[in-house]
């Protein structure tokens, strides 16, 4: 596998580890050439246009109080990309319900924009909320493989879940990390921020075969050995 980096961390392998693992983008907002690569990738993620980034960054200039002026100095791509990867059934509720952008926005900011103790900018997600990340990077794999998403141990102990899981190797746009929140901890959220690892990717060879339709005399004499025929869930496990 090879890949092209466009505005991402480059994805590690720990030690002998056989997933590599995938990281939430930190975009520079003082390197403009990547600034503009990340644009064009995160318009073409979430359906964007200019004139609708240009109100986003307009609006949280004004909403924003001075704590979160601070969390977004510095980084208000990454921001952006954190509030339209949000899949949260709270904002999706306000759009379904017709409330402004402008409040959506607001409520976004009060309610799942966190700091990290380093102060990167992450969000705070409430049971059943998913993100949909656009990876910055772009794998190319030979043919006859796949790359295939799993939970890190940590991440799945911690209640994260892999949503979107498989890269077929002739796909050419950058990758996306799908990932949901499927857990309780004390406060009742979890956290993720920029630069986190968040999910690994293993390389498996892939078997293709098409699907050959057959008749049901046909079926039968192909299964005719079957030891466990056609008996339902649990029929396989070994009885004393």
């Amino acid at each position: 596998m090879v890949i092209y980096n466009g505005f991402s961390q480059t994805p590690t392998r720990n030690h002998t580890a056989a997933g590599i693992d995938f990281f939430i983008p930190n975009i520079d907002d003082n390197n403009e050439t990547q600034v503009e690569i990340a644009k064009e990738g995160l318009k073409k993620s979430y359906k964007l246009t200019d004139e609708q980034i240009n109100k986003f960054f307009s609006t949280i200039e004004k909403l924003a109080t001075e704590e979160q002026l601070e969390i977004i100095e510095g980084n208000k791509w990454n921001v952006l990309h954190l509030f339209y990867g949000l899949n949260s059934k709270e904002m999706f509720f306000m759009k379904k319900n017709g409330d402004s952008f402008t409040k959506i926005v607001d409520y976004f900011l009060d309610n799942y924009l966190v700091k990290s103790n380093d102060g990167k900018p992450g969000l705070r997600l409430d049971f059943s909320d998913m993100l949909f990340i656009n990876s910055g990077i772009k794998v190319a794999l030979q043919p006859g493989t796949d790359l295939e998403f799993k939970e890190k141990s940590g991440k799945g102990c911690g209640g994260w879940t892999v949503k979107a899981k498989i890269v077929d190797f002739d796909y050419s746009g950058y990758m996306h990390l799908s990932m949901q929140y499927l857990w309780w901890d004390r406060d009742g959220t979890g956290r993720i921020y920029i630069g986190d690892k968040l999910t690994q990717g293993i390389i498996y060879n892939v078997l293709t075969d098409d699907a050959k339709e057959i008749d049901i005399d046909q079926y039968d004499k192909l299964m005719e050995n079957s030891t466990r025929g056609d008996n339902g869930f649990g029929s396989g496990d070994i009885k004393h």
